[in-house]
């Protein structure tokens, strides 16, 4: 199980940073600019949202670059404080450090890349490859470089939320491969080819609400769990 550590790093949206970010830019002296559609101006609550991009902009660069030089960082922190920082780094960045909180959470075995078997072996000895696809504003989850000539056992997708939910799906390899064929396509590309080439590396994008047919048949027939904030909160892992 993961502890805080303390590393010494602040949350990025709380009051607090938004309270600075405002004032910032006074209510009364901000200045009135022509949307790029030239439709009339920003509105009170856009130019507060540049005031607090503009504000967080320091600490985002920062997380940045200390993610850059150290793999681990904010790795022990509670679920909290982790899951909203890494919104903050690119899919290549997050992507991994999700992987290694899933491995040591879940008491998996990380695999090497070399033996070219997914990303982690259970106690059971089940291969097992791990994407993640973290929400922003934008609803739709993307997973990608999923490699069907991997000998893997089982698919672990997980769709996170950082505010509220942690999603965790489950797939068979031959329940992956069946997806790919219905609504996959090619991870550096567009449209889909035969599943039986091998070389070939899919990605599965779908909008991740309710009234999506992906996401219906997805979540009635390979959602593991979904764990709220409040559980997720203060545990240092997943469950």
């Amino acid at each position: 199980m993961y502890h805080s550590q303390g590393m010494g790093q602040a949350q990025l949206w709380d009051a607090g940073t938004v309270n600075t970010a405002l004032r910032v830019v006074p209510a009364k002296s901000r200045p009135k600019r022509v949307s790029k559609a030239g439709k009339g101006t920003l509105t009170d609550g856009q130019l507060d949202a540049l005031a607090v991009a503009a504000a967080a902009a320091p600490s985002i660069n920062l997380i940045r670059r200390q993610a850059g030089r150290n793999p681990m960082f904010a790795q022990h922190e509670p679920w909290s404080v982790f899951a909203p920082t890494m919104r903050v780094l690119i899919p290549q960045s997050y992507g991994c450090r999700f992987e290694r909180r899933f491995i040591a959470g879940y008491g998996w075995s990380a695999v090497g890349s070399r033996e070219d078997r997914g990303d982690a072996k259970d106690s059971n000895g089940s291969y097992r490859e791990i994407k993640v696809s973290l929400l922003t504003d934008s609803p739709k989850v993307n997973f990608v470089q999923i490699r069907l000539h991997q000998r893997v056992d089982l698919y672990d997708l997980f769709v996170v939320d950082p505010l509220n939910t942690l999603y965790h799906l489950e797939l068979t390899k031959q329940q992956m491969a069946d997806e790919i064929a219905l609504c996959g396509g090619l991870a550096h590309g567009t449209g889909t080819t035969a599943i039986a080439d091998t070389s070939r590396e899919y990605s599965v994008r779908f909008d991740w609400k309710p009234g999506d047919a992906v996401y219906r048949r997805w979540t009635s027939k390979y959602l593991v769990r979904s764990t709220p904030l409040a559980v997720l909160r203060g545990c240092g892992i997943v469950e």
